[in-house]
Parts: structure tokens; sequence; C-alpha cells
């Protein structure tokens, strides 16, 4: 059962990591559409 909840946490960990990645990249491309600028470097794909 306790390995149960730290695979679960792992996956919990990586799904936080991705979303925050993917906000990230929808909060750069929101800027760029709103003010009609790239940002240096562009945004991330």
């Amino acid at each position: 059962m306790a390995l149960l909840c730290v695979v679960l946490a792992l996956i919990c960990a990586g799904l936080a990591a991705a979303w925050r990645s993917e906000r990230d990249e929808a909060a750069c491309w929101r800027v760029a559409a709103e003010f009609q600028r790239q940002p240096e470097g562009g945004c991330p794909t």
C-alpha cells in the first residue's frame, strides 16, 4: 500500500511539472497575442 502511495505521489509531481510548463507557455502566447509582440527568444513550443 505504501508503494502505491509513493507511485501516485510521483505521478502527481510529474503532472504538476507538466501543468506548470504548459501554463507558462500559454501565458507567453497570451501576451504575444494581446500585445502583438513576441518576447525575446520567442515562446516555447
